[in-house]
């Protein structure tokens, strides 16, 4: 069909369906290659096409279970809102889902060989299993993975920041990934296997909700703990020289911490909850920490320590007056802010 008369047709297509006030997802008994004309801008030099229009307006009110998404650019893109989209991930422009949402999307096929980085799998139909072992690069990173199922092994993938919650049948064993980098993953509804953390990157790690994880601070790399979330962990051995700013231990089992002993003496940002501490916080950085639920923790000499106005020392046991005037002036400034409010 000559470039005027797909011009002319779409127009009109896109006028008529814009126009459309029913409920119901317009589907149309059109041939396919009149459908493919009108709904994509196909690049024949690339093998790639693209939707002709950009306008959520029209493409939310299409069924495009007629239609065939074959070639089509998925890299970057959100289906969320549009109806009927039906995907073969390995006949998608080359094998591409990296950075996609494919929330409403039905599959069909494996992933065999094909790019899901960053790809938020949230509200997919159809296929769900995942085998890290066979998508391209073995890469999962970032990506958001809930309603999808795990079959086969982790060996040598990479999970960097991936999110694992609503996820089925992720068992891990941190020792055989890539480079052991678990750097911002939340592993909720993820078991791990022979769990040895050893050289393992756990920074911003999430284990909420995980089974399986016992860490020895000591053996991870860097000594870092740096705003890791700790619940459902069971930790073992020193915090010698390790690094703990922004931790929450809430919910983790068998820490027990020698204030003298961390990197830098800081507790900055921490939420303390279930750490048993011994030993004294004789220059220690204590703002912003949260000593609720802790066990042990003994101050007697705050006016050597780091303190600010959000850090809480209930459980703790602190003999000085300045901490009492600046749990007075916290308490005031309450007292203040809810009068402010109510004169509004």
């Amino acid at each position: 069909m000559r470039k005027k008369a797909i011009e002319d047709l779409r127009r009109y297509f896109f006028e008529k369906v814009k126009s459309y006030e029913g409920d119901k997802p317009l589907k149309f008994d059109l041939p396919q290659d009149v459908l493919q004309s009108i709904l994509f801008d196909y690049n024949e030099e690339e093998g790639i096409k693209t939707f002709s229009t950009e306008d959520e307006e029209i493409l939310t009110k299409i069924n495009f279970s007629n239609v065939s998404f074959e070639d089509f650019d998925c890299r970057h893109f959100d289906f969320t809102g549009l109806h009927g989209i039906r995907i073969i991930p390995r006949l998608v422009f080359e094998q591409n889902l990296e950075y996609s949402t494919l929330n409403g999307v039905t599959i069909y096929g494996d992933f065999k060989d094909v790019c899901i980085r960053e790809a938020d799998f949230r509200g997919i139909k159809g296929y769900n299993k995942i085998d890290p072992y066979e998508v391209e690069g073995r890469d999962l990173s970032n990506c958001i993975l809930e309603g999808m199922e795990f079959i086969g092994s982790f060996q040598d993938a990479i999970i960097t920041g991936a999110d694992f919650t609503g996820s089925k049948g992720a068992v891990i064993d941190p020792q055989l990934l890539m480079s052991r980098d678990l750097t911002e993953c939340v592993f909720t509804d993820v078991e791990f296997k022979e769990s040895s953390f050893y050289g393992c990157e756990l920074v911003c790690a999430d284990f909420t909700g995980s089974k399986g994880a016992v860490i020895n601070p000591g053996i991870i790399l860097n000594r870092s703990l740096f705003c890791t979330k700790l619940a459902d962990t069971e930790i073992i051995g020193s915090f010698h020289d390790v690094y703990i700013a922004g931790a929450d231990f809430t919910g983790s089992d068998g820490a027990k911490i020698d204030p003298q002993v961390l990197r830098d003496k800081s507790l900055f940002n921490t939420k303390l909850c279930d750490v048993r501490f011994v030993g004294c916080f004789d220059g220690c950085s204590l703002a912003r920490a949260d000593f609720t639920g802790s066990t042990g923790a003994v101050i007697e000499n705050p006016e050597t320590c780091i303190i600010d106005s959000e850090t809480n020392f209930t459980g703790a046991i602190v003999t000085d007056l300045k901490v009492e005037k600046i749990e007075k002036d916290k308490i005031k400034r309450k007292i203040r802010n809810t009068i402010k409010k109510s004169n509004k």
